[in-house]
């Protein structure tokens, strides 16, 4: 299973067209989220679920959601790497004060002390589960190579941004 993602986006780069290929563990109005209580290391105790996304390093680029700080999951995020995420700007403004810089804060989810993900980056607040809910919903995005060391998601879905091949000539 470690090799099948890699190979995954491999082939899917190889079709003409193909700009960027995202691989998640959730899609955009899925409406299935997969929510955890969140603490962030050194903060009082505020009770906040986010959803967690794993997500290769072309998935925010495939679907459209800009890095507004910091930067995006990358190839270099790994098993063996530090544990980072990326936040949607929904999780900054439940968790942080105004203007306060999420960058560099940690914090855990579903209570694994062990384990805290350092926020390295911040994603605009685009709609993930309902298109009413937009702009409202803390999400934060964990590297899908960060997997690929020890157990892998059971699932996942590919989106893929494609530019229109150019048309042959006919004669």
């Amino acid at each position: 299973m470690n090799a099948f993602y890699p190979t995954l986006e491999e082939r899917f780069h190889a079709i003409p067209g193909v700009v960027k290929v995202g691989v998640s563990t959730y899609t955009p109005m899925e409406g299935n989220d997969d929510g955890y209580g969140i603490q962030m290391v050194g903060k009082p105790n505020m009770p906040t679920s986010a959803t967690n996304i794993i997500v290769n390093a072309e998935y925010c680029d495939s679907v459209g959601t800009h890095v507004l700080m910091g930067r995006g999951i990358t190839v270099q995020d790994t098993a063996t790497s530090p544990h980072v995420a990326v936040v949607k700007e929904d999780f900054v403004r439940a968790l942080f004060k105004p203007g306060e810089n999420p960058i560099g804060h940690r914090f855990t989810a579903g209570g694994d002390p062990a384990k805290p993900y350092e926020i390295v980056g911040v994603v605009e607040g685009t709609s993930y589960t309902d298109v009413r809910r937009n702009g409202t919903h803390p999400m934060y995005f964990g590297p899908l190579t960060g997997f690929l060391g020890g157990s892998s998601p059971n699932s996942a879905v590919v989106e893929i941004h494609r530019i229109r091949p150019p048309r042959l000539r006919s004669r």
